[in-house]
Order: structure tokens, then sequence, then C-alpha cells
């Protein structure tokens, strides 16, 4: 009985433990419910939201599949893609929709097989491209990728059957890659060798960009503004860079400039970019100081809150104490505006721009302008320099490392940043001699064929044969026929007629006049320069087999230049890397950032050079002759450079420098003796502060060029009110144009 009631206990224990659970979890349920269900008084609201939502439901039907992340660069390839697929069916009379979604293996191969005719396709490559971007465009209009076959048949038809029957090339670029020889090579051709008149700004620009390309491995487009993203501005800004000073971690007592940078506009990888912040020091070097060369640009821009009178007031700036970083701010307007500012050459000289980008056309020119001016057998390109700073970030970091320095996944770097040639010991492994490192890393340099007596450019006569090319000539026919068809019809000059369709007609053919004789000009030069590092190694073997006297070694010619900041700059540039205290007799960091700041306020005059090409501008078959400063007669005073103002330029005096084509006159009213001049110079351009006393004085071959010149100022507004005579000790008011004219031919002996 006791054994029956305790189980009876039990089991109604259990029951009514169960009927416990259940309750509770009735309760839950209820509760749950009550708190999903609206209350009554809620039905209007619900029917809306209901309504609200089957709306948006329809809504995102009609959208149809999401488009793929993309640029807008990448877009826009698709969509003209798109267009040519677009043009193609019109050709069979198909709706291009419903073709593209068909996805018909024989209507895409006929297609890329319509590109390759019709378009000049060279390279397989191509036609790969072409064929990635319409499958893009599937993707965007079927809403799902290729899956019935299509995809892979191209894939092997384009290499199997496309490329050897239309003979498409299938060779692959050389990967060089610049290691830092080769870039101090670059540099110092920037720097001391290059006649090339740039403006001093600019000049200090690039030198940073390859400064930050080198120790950074990044790509150009983050630096400056890409030709993918034109008028975007998207480049490294003021507020992407910090300046600090800091205590150093080993000496406390000693405080270093240091620089912060941040690449925010890079190339995204996978769908998704990654932000990199880098961190630069001084260096004991100058010449290859990037803290020191950032600071002299930002204090040529004026960007610093603080104003400071001077490069020294400027480093003097120490740690406060208690804290170990001092940071230099910089104006919060200047925060969103480019780093690296364009610049562009007006009638009243070279303007930085407040917040246009240095394009990055302009810094790939010029890279490739120094290449050839260095004498490389092998047009240098940048990514070159970004291929040879990755090659020692990948040895030096751990793979996560790099790949987020270099920007891209893991297997990226070895399908396209390898480079071709290996640079190990393979006989010293083998064989187990002695390796020889040394010699390999020479040998593989890209420099090593450099020959400085390769040619820079073209001779007079072959410019002259490439004006005679048939399809120049047809060209600059069928332009003047368009010319003298709207001389005729009463239109002069010819931009009265802007509207009519000759005159657009007559831009464009310029426009292919120019972009042909750019092309043949560049293939012709490439073909020369080929030519001489072909031939040059059998001419000097004849010489030493045939007993000849050996040819003399290239030797520098002595570099002068019109401006004592570049010159000093170019000594600092020359010293060795190991080699301190010369850079301090030079004056120190103080000397070169003033030097610097200094530079970005000229604009360089142009080197000539004894050829005949460029001596056809002279009437005397002489290029002007102003006393230059050379490298080495150019002594700064450090302390004299240090306590003048940092604003303060260092111009020539024109008194001083007239030249031969300047003579002395009668007195004027004022006492003062004005210029003439044997030669048709502008006396507008005469009075600029900003440029150098070859520009100033620039001499016109002929009345006609100097009326084109004038052109350019009359557009400039120059006319517009009335200014003084800018040729120095004339001060007579000129009123308009035309006493403009009287007063240079009456007065100066310039006859327009």
């Amino acid at each position: 009985m006791e054994f029956r009631s305790e189980c009876d206990d039990v089991s109604s224990g259990s029951e009514t433990s169960r009927s416990v659970t259940s309750v509770r979890v009735d309760e839950v349920a209820t509760n749950s419910t009550s708190d999903l269900d609206p209350p009554p008084e809620d039905d209007g609201r619900s029917t809306i939201e209901r309504d609200d939502l089957l709306q948006r439901m329809v809504f995102h039907k009609s959208q149809g599949r999401a488009r793929s992340r993309r640029k807008a660069w990448s877009q826009s390839l698709v969509e003209r893609e798109v267009d040519f697929w677009r043009h193609f069916c019109g050709r069979i009379r198909q709706d291009y929709v419903e073709c593209l979604q068909a996805c018909e293996a024989q209507t895409m191969k006929t297609y890329l097989e319509w590109r390759v005719k019709n378009w000049r396709v060279k390279k397989e490559s191509t036609i790969k491209s072409y064929w990635k971007r319409l499958s893009c465009a599937y993707i965007d209009y079927a809403g799902r990728r290729m899956d019935n076959g299509t995809e892979l048949d191209i894939r092997d038809w384009i290499p199997t059957y496309l490329a050897p029957t239309y003979h498409l090339e299938t060779s692959e670029k050389d990967k060089f890659a610049m290691f830092v020889r080769d870039f101090y090579v670059i540099l110092y051709a920037h720097w001391v060798e290059d006649p090339k008149p740039l403006p001093g700004v600019l000049r200090l620009e690039i030198s940073v960009l390859y400064l930050l390309s080198a120790a950074t491995a990044t790509r150009p487009g983050a630096l400056v503004e890409s030709s993918s993203a034109k008028g975007t501005n998207k480049s490294l800004w003021y507020e992407h860079i910090e300046i600090l000073k800091v205590r150093h971690p080993e000496n406390p007592s000693r405080e270093v400039w240091a620089v912060k940078v941040n690449l925010v506009h890079i190339k995204d990888s996978g769908g998704k970019g990654r932000r990199k912040k880098f961190i630069f020091y001084e260096e004991s070097t100058l010449a290859y100081c990037l803290v020191y060369q950032i600071m002299a640009l930002a204090f040529a821009h004026r960007a610093f809150r603080r104003t400071f009178t001077s490069v020294q007031q400027l480093l003097s700036l120490t740690v406060p104490t208690g804290r170990d970083v001092l940071q230099l701010k910089f104006k919060q307007e200047r925060l969103p505006h480019p780093f690296f500012r364009d610049v562009r050459r007006t009638a009243t000289g070279f303007h930085v721009s407040d917040s246009k980008a240095l394009p990055y056309h302009k810094y790939r020119d010029h890279h490739v302008h120094l290449g050839r001016l260095s004498g490389f057998e092998n047009t240098v390109e940048l990514y070159q320099l970004r291929r040879g700073s990755g090659r020692n970030i990948n040895s030096a970091l751990t793979p996560e490392e790099r790949n987020q320095t270099m920007g891209h996944h893991g297997d990226t770097y070895e399908q396209f940043y390898m480079p071709d040639l290996i640079e190990r010991d393979f006989q010293s492994i083998y064989f187990g001699t002695s390796p020889q490192d040394e010699l390999i890393r020479a040998v593989a340099r890209m420099g090593l064929t450099r020959d400085k007596r390769a040619p820079t450019e073209l001779t007079a006569q072959q410019k002259q044969e490439i004006r005679n090319d048939p399809r120049l000539v047809m060209l600059r026919a069928h332009r003047d026929r368009r010319r003298a068809r709207l001389t005729r019809h009463g239109y002069y000059p010819l931009s009265t007629a802007t509207d009519h369709p000759d005159f657009i007609r007559y831009k464009e053919l310029g426009r292919e006049i120019n972009s042909m004789t750019t092309t043949l000009r560049n293939k012709r030069l490439a073909e020369t320069i080929r030519d001489f590092h072909d031939t040059i190694d059998g001419l000097e073997i004849d010489r030493q087999l045939d007993e000849a006297t050996v040819a003399e070694p290239y030797m520098t010619p002595t570099l002068d230049f019109e401006s004592p900041d570049r010159a000093l700059v170019a000594k600092f540039i020359s010293l060795p890397l190991s080699d301190t205290t010369t850079g301090k007799a030079l004056g120190g960091e103080v000397a070169f950032i003033e030097a610097l700041v200094n530079l970005c306020f000229q604009q360089e005059g142009r080197r000539y050079r004894a050829d005949p090409y460029h001596d056809e501008g002279f009437p005397q078959g002489e290029p002007p002759s102003f006393p230059p400063v050379t490298t080495k007669a150019w002594q700064p005073t450090g302390s004299g450079q240090a306590a003048n103002d940092g604003w303060a330029l260092q111009r020539p005096n024109l008194s001083q420098t007239r030249g031969d084509r300047l003579t002395s006159t009668t007195s004027t009213a004022n006492g003062e003796a004005p210029w003439t001049f044997q030669s048709a110079v502008c006396l507008i351009c005469i009075g600029e502060k900003g440029w150098s006393e070859t520009s100033r004085t620039k001499a016109f071959a002929r009345k006609s060029t100097l009326k084109r010149h004038l052109d350019i100022h009359i557009g400039a507004g120059q006319f517009n009110r009335p200014f003084c005579c800018r040729v120095p000790g004339c001060k007579t008011l000129l009123k308009c144009l035309k006493h403009y004219m009287n007063h240079s031919a009456t007065m100066h002996k310039v006859y327009h």
C-alpha cells in the first residue's frame, strides 16, 4: 500500500509538474502571440503597413536583379561594349536584349569575329577583354551567369581558332622591375639633367610622388587623379597627411620630424578596398628625405594654420614638456583639396590650381621622358617601380602585410608582379660553389644596358620625314580645303564660324593631325632608340677586333642652371648617400627646404642645345646667352639662406642679364633709359616677375608668330583696361591695343 501510495505520489507529482510546465508554455505562447498580434484598435494602421510592404515588393520586382558592384570606369566599359553589341544585332536584324539573353554560342562567336575584323584588333588579350565585358553585360540583362556551356566554349574557342586564324599576338609584355639603383638614376635625371622647362612646383610634386611610389609600392591612382577617375579629384588630399614632431623612443632628448600618409582612394580588391597608412621619418640624406619635401610643398602652398615667417622658424619647433608629439595642423579649408595640384600654362604665366588634382598622364609622360634622357633601352613605366618595390616588400613582410600593402590577393602578385628574371644564383645552388648574389642582382638590373649616348629626340630630318608622311599630307590638304571654303563664305577669322559644319570638321581634322603626328613621332623615336642599342655593341666589337681607336666614353656635360635654387638642390642630389658632412656645409635642412620653397615660385626657362633644329628660331643662329649658375659656382651661404624670408624669391637682375638682344636708347621723361630690342620679343611677358630670364625675353623668329602670341594676351583681357608699359625704365601708360603696338614700335623697336 505504501509502495502504491509512493508511486501514486510520484505519478501525481509528475502529472503536476507536466501540468505546471504546460501552463507555463501556454503562458509564453500566449504572451508571444499577444506581442506579435496588433491590438484590435490598430487594424487601420496594419492595413496601411501591409499595403506599403506590398508596394515595396512590386517595386523590387520591377527593379530586377541588383547590378554588380563596379567602379564607374568599369561600368562605362561594359556599357560601351553593349553599344557595339546593339550595333551588331542591328546588322543581323535582331533585338539586342533577346539575342543577349539567348546566349547562343554561334552568335557570340560571330560577334567576336566581327569585332576583330572591323576594329583592327591585334592582340589576343584585347579580344578576351571584349568577351569579359560582354559576359558582364549578360549578367546585368539576364540576372545570372552563363550556365549553358557557352562561356566555356568561347574561352576555348578564342585561343584555338580566333587567335591563329586572324594572327593575333599572344606574346606577353616583358615584366621589368625598377630597383633602387635605377630609381636613383631617374631621380638624378629629374633634378639635375632634365632640360625640360617645368614649373618649379611641378618638379617638386613629381619628386615627392617618386619617393612615395618607391617607398609604398602603391598604384599611381592612389596619389594622383587616374584616367579612369577623370574629373573626380580622387587623389591624395591634405586631410590624408599628418606632419608630426615626436620624441625618439630610444633617445627621448632627440626629436624627429615624421609624416603619416593615409591612402584612401585605392583600388578595390575583391569588391572591397582597404585603406593603408604609412609613416615616414627624416633621412640623413636630404635629397631623398620625403618628410622635408612634403613640408616644403605644404609651406609653399601656405597650407599651415599658423603662418611661419621662415623655414628656420618652422624647424625650430619643439615637443612640449609632458607630451610625446607636436602636430602641425593644416588650414580647415585646405583639407578636402588635393595635395598634388595641377599646373597649367596661361597667358600670364603658370597657374597652380586650387582644387584640381594633378592628372596621371603628366606624371607618366614625365617618367617616360626621364627614362629616355637616362638612356634606358626599354621604355620605363611607373608600374616597373611598383614591381621593384613590391619585390622587396614581398621578401620583408609577412604574406598578410604584403597583401594589404600591395592591395590585392595573394596569388595576384605571382601572376602580375613577379619579374620574369629570377634573381637567384642557381649555379651555386646546384654545384655548391660560392654564391654571387650581388653579381646576379647587377646583371638583372633593367638599367644594365643603359647608355647616355642613346638618342632622346628625333633629328630635324626625321621630323621632316614625318611631316611628309602621305597620311599627314592628305589630312592637311583636307583641312586646308575646309579652311578655304570657310574663307570664301566670309568667315574671317575662323572663330566666327563656330557652329558651321565645315568649322567643326576643320577642328576635328586638326585633332586627327596632332594625334597622328604624336603617334608617328613616338613610333619613330622608339625605333631609333632600339636601333641604337642593337648596333652599339657591334660597333664596339668591330673597333676592338680591328684594333681601331676605342670610342671615347660618354662625358657628362657641364651642368648649368638658371635658378640658383635648383642648382643647390642638384648639389644635394649629387652627394653620395653616406656623405652628410657636405650637406651640412651647404646649409643643411634649412637651406635645402628653403631652396625647394623658392623653386615653387619659379618658372624654368628652356635650355637650348647646340642643335640646328633648336637654333632655327634665332636670327643670328645662336641661342640666347645668359650667365648660367653652375653647380660648382653656386655656393650658398648657410646663415644667409636661413635668415631670408621663406617667401622671398631669388630672381635674376634684369639690368645685369639683358643679353645681346637688348641695347639702351635716349632717356625718358623720368631720366631712366628704356630698352630697345634687336629681335621680336613680347613686351608683356617681359614684366612677369615669376618667370625666368629666358622665358621673359624669348625671341620670336617671325612677326606672325609674335602676333599669334599677342592674341593670347588679347583673349586673356590684357587690353581691357589701361596699364603701364612693363619694360624696365619705361612708365608710359598704355590705353589700348593700338596704343601698345605704336608704343612698341616707336620706343622699343618691336614691330607686330
